[in-house]
């Protein structure tokens, strides 16, 4: 028996010819070929393989399998592994990133794993990752503040840092946009012999989450003295009977004294 071998590029991808002989007694010889064809067409199988997740903060996407731990990560990955029919495999990555939005913490990551065996045939699969940031910031105004009578309101906060200077707080779990927070409305309101300001003030992360808070100012609606009457009285300015009270409220020359 005689074996040719006709490699065309692998070990499991070739053509084995086998030529047979058979000869009498006479020396008459007679040959007859077998022709066995190798061809590995299949490709390996991924049995171990990260599944798809979502996560809120870039920083908490999982580091790439086998590589170094992530603090912030919720989780850690597997290393994907596959085998073939006829031997190892190899297990190489790539990563996709799409973004749907300016923000960090809103996009999708494709990680591509491919196995390959010895004779090139490939198995590709995709790990997907999701970053989502729904969640909003945590905007808290300080307790109600009551003021003595004649004093002015303070001034609106005219930033983030105005805020948290006045006892307020701001939280986000992923990324802040400190340049958003703003005023969004202003009341005064006179109850119960008691002038209320509210103001409401918004803040945005940087997915555009918002949340708002509310400051409330209070002044009681004050009484002016004997010595103011008698002063306005000397302008010739008509006032309530002394045993009247004069009300702050009814007043509208004040910026005359």
């Amino acid at each position: 028996m005689i074996v040719y071998l006709h490699r065309i590029q692998c070990v499991n991808q070739l053509t084995v010819y086998r030529v047979f002989s058979a000869t009498d007694a006479c020396l008459n010889v007679s040959y007859c070929t077998q022709k066995i064809v190798v061809k590995d067409t299949i490709g390996p199988v991924f049995t171990v393989f990260p599944t798809d997740t979502t996560v809120i903060c870039v920083d908490e996407v999982p580091p790439v399998a086998g590589s170094l731990g992530c603090l912030h990560c919720p989780f850690q990955d597997v290393a994907p592994f596959a085998t073939d029919n006829c031997g190892s495999a190899l297990v190489s990555f790539t990563e996709e990133v799409s973004t749907d939005s300016t923000c960090q913490n809103k996009k999708t990551i494709l990680r591509i794993w491919t196995a390959t065996d010895a004779c090139n045939n490939m198995t590709r699969d995709t790990q997907m990752i999701r970053v989502n940031d729904t969640v909003p910031p945590i905007l808290t105004c300080r307790d109600t503040l009551r003021f003595e009578c004649l004093i002015d309101f303070p001034v609106a906060y005219a930033n983030v840092d105005s805020l948290l200077a006045d006892q307020g707080t701001v939280l986000d779990n992923c990324c802040l946009d400190s340049s958003s927070f703003r005023l969004i409305s202003e009341t005064m309101t006179a109850p119960d012999g008691m002038t209320t300001l509210t103001r409401m003030y918004s803040i945005d992360d940087c997915c555009g989450n918002s949340d708002t808070c509310v400051q409330v100012l209070q002044m009681p609606i004050c009484f002016l003295d004997l010595a103011l009457k008698r002063k306005l009285m000397l302008r010739h300015l008509i006032l309530p009977a002394p045993e009247e009270p004069f009300h702050l409220k009814s007043l509208s020359i004040i910026s005359l004294l």
